[in-house]
């Protein structure tokens, strides 16, 4: 945890690049899970769906990859990260990625767990389509080949 304070203003900037893919964080504490890490995404359906997530892991009806699988997992995503010139801070930033989670969120709580709608993803490509034209053709931002 990285802590910076300017003034009376005390903010705590959770980087826990050692999380994989932003939910338990099995190194803190039995039980211990962070909902609502990601940003740049419809946060309910995705806060609903960890919170789903975290409540089987606890009553045992869900399990994780093993911890081999999951490190390696952090890895990726940080040398990811590294490649694309991004900072840690970037480690949950989800974006146009969010559909893969919520997928995967779905998938490992079980097959009683709803998907994401397919009117939702449809909705967020033409948003992701329209953004990015929009930016890319006033030159506000920089594409990455990845």
């Amino acid at each position: 945890m990285l802590i910076s304070s300017s003034s009376s203003l005390v903010l705590f900037t959770l980087l826990l690049p050692a999380m994989w893919l932003p939910l338990p964080a099995a190194g803190y504490g039995p039980g211990l899970s962070f909902i609502g890490l990601p940003w740049r995404v419809v946060p309910f359906p995705m806060f609903e769906l960890q919170s789903k997530l975290c409540a089987r892991l606890l009553s045992g009806r869900a399990t994780l990859p093993s911890a081999a699988e999951m490190a390696a997992w952090v890895q990726q995503h940080k040398k990811q990260l590294a490649d694309a010139g991004q900072p840690l801070s970037y480690s949950h930033h989800l974006d146009y990625k969010q559909l893969d989670y919520h997928a995967w969120l779905a998938g490992t709580c079980g097959r009683d767990v709803p998907r994401v709608p397919g009117w939702r993803a449809v909705v967020l490509h033409a948003y992701w389509l329209w953004r990015w034209l929009l930016l890319v053709g006033l030159g506000l931002e920089r594409v990455n080949s990845s």
